[in-house]
């Protein structure tokens, strides 16, 4: 979540399945000691992805409402127009082929959960082995055994791999195959997830210890609400398995919560508060549709911009919908061409066609450069970045641009004080009074 994925080459081809969920997903370069990217492909069948929709995923927590943290840092949270979170593609020419994907839909939720340490339980059994929870627990519990999650239901057989990995991080692969006798955990194999995964819906702490010299047992019932059980280890999709089996404390995520205090809330649900309480626009949520940038530099004539696939920016409920965002690098020239119109002659910059842009369809239209909003006191403000944006714009005669939905904002932007005047007949297509058509001196 919320991390980075970058892929550079000369010539990009993206046939498969590529996922950034709530991150940075970005293709290709500009300027490099390479160059520059001079085509990315996306192929038929292919996604490319930055949405969380479907997924439920720990990510840290707070304990007292105003401070969150993950990782053992405090989270700064994004204002709600990012210039970076979604898919970047840099190159010379960008070509989105028939039944190739952008998935940058909101959605998805981030958990979160604060230990805290009082009559609740003065250790969290997250990060600790029962036994040092209490002397109670030491007939069946060392200190020295590892702690982790499974979650019913994970199909993959990896965990995933984050900067908050909670009492250990498995390594990868790393499975434990039970024999079914545990309410709610099926006989099969389990994939060994961080332990912060054990307050997911239906999943379950395991503290497993040493080999069991009862060797397979079926499971047995513990007053505190476990199941003292018998499970082996191995890797996932490889015949690496342990020859003797490993005794293993199965907790459910209710009874966890009997054993520990955890202040529990979505960091959407924290977003939205931490607005509340300062008095402020709220900052950047899972449920925001993410943005596509498209960072251009001349060189591919009338062919710099070919989208034919399909790109969703749509935002779940009280979210706000993403943003198409196209600059240029190199001599920062942009000129918007009619159907069917050739590139103007000796022009130097980056020539796109109006229908091409509008089939986008994005709520949002930016074009010249990134738009930002910083959370705080200054979330009423739209900027525009002064570094990555475009020196001239040029609408040329009979291109019309246009953003979707009921309300679109269609954004001509550049970082010179002012951008060219659009040629008569040329038009940035149902502005209203909610649009934001101004150059960055002007905001």
């Amino acid at each position: 979540m919320f991390g980075s994925l970058r892929l550079f080459s000369h010539t990009i081809n993206q046939g498969g399945v590529v996922r950034a969920p709530l991150g940075t997903l970005s293709m290709g370069y500009l300027g490099g000691i390479a160059g520059n990217t001079a085509a990315i492909n996306l192929l038929p069948g292919s996604v490319t992805s930055t949405s969380a929709l479907g997924l439920m995923m720990p990510y840290g927590g707070t304990v007292d409402g105003v401070v969150w943290n993950y990782a053992g840092k405090q989270t700064v949270l994004e204002g709600v127009v990012s210039d970076q979170r979604g898919v970047t593609l840099s190159s010379m020419a960008v070509n989105v082929a028939p039944g190739a994907t952008i998935d940058l839909r909101g959605g998805g939720e981030l958990t979160g959960a604060g230990f805290s340490s009082g009559r609740g339980g003065s250790v969290d059994v997250l990060l600790h082995p029962l036994s040092d929870a209490g002397p109670a627990y030491s007939g069946y519990s060392s200190s020295g055994n590892e702690v982790f999650a499974i979650v019913p239901g994970q199909a993959s057989g990896y965990a995933p791999v984050a900067a908050e990995a909670g009492a250990a991080n498995p390594a990868i692969g790393r499975k434990i195959t039970l024999d079914g006798g545990t309410p709610g955990l099926p006989a099969g194999a389990y994939a060994l997830m961080p332990s912060t995964y054990a307050l997911l819906p239906g999943a379950f702490r395991i503290e497993i210890s040493a080999a069991d010299s009862r060797g397979v047992a079926p499971a047995v019932a513990l007053s505190n609400g476990s199941f003292i059980a018998s499970g082996r280890l191995g890797v996932a999709h490889t015949g690496i398995s342990d020859s003797l089996a490993r005794q293993v404390i199965l907790t459910p995520g209710d009874k966890v919560r009997s054993h520990s205090s955890y202040n529990e809330m979505t960091y959407a649900d924290y977003v939205r508060a931490d607005a509340a309480r300062l008095g402020v626009p709220r900052a950047m949520s899972p449920l925001d549709g993410k943005n596509l940038f498209l960072q251009l530099t001349p060189g591919a004539g009338g062919n710099a911009l070919r989208f034919d696939g399909s790109v969703d920016f749509s935002a779940v409920t009280g979210g706000f919908a993403g943003s198409a965002v196209i600059s240029v690098g190199g001599s920062g020239k942009i000129e918007v061409l009619a159907a069917g119109g050739a590139p103007t002659d000796g022009f130097d910059g980056v020539s796109l066609y109006a229908d091409t842009v509008n089939r986008l369809g994005a709520r949002r239209l930016v074009i010249g450069a990134p738009g930002l909003v910083k959370y705080g006191q200054s979330g009423n403000y739209f900027t525009f970045s002064q570094t990555r944006g475009s020196d001239s714009i040029f609408l040329r005669q009979g291109a019309i641009l246009s953003a979707a939905f009921a309300t679109p904002e269609c954004c001509p932007a550049s970082t010179a004080a002012s951008s060219k005047a659009p040629h008569p007949g040329s038009a940035c297509g149902r502005p209203t009074r909610r649009s934001i058509c101004s150059p960055p001196a002007a905001t």
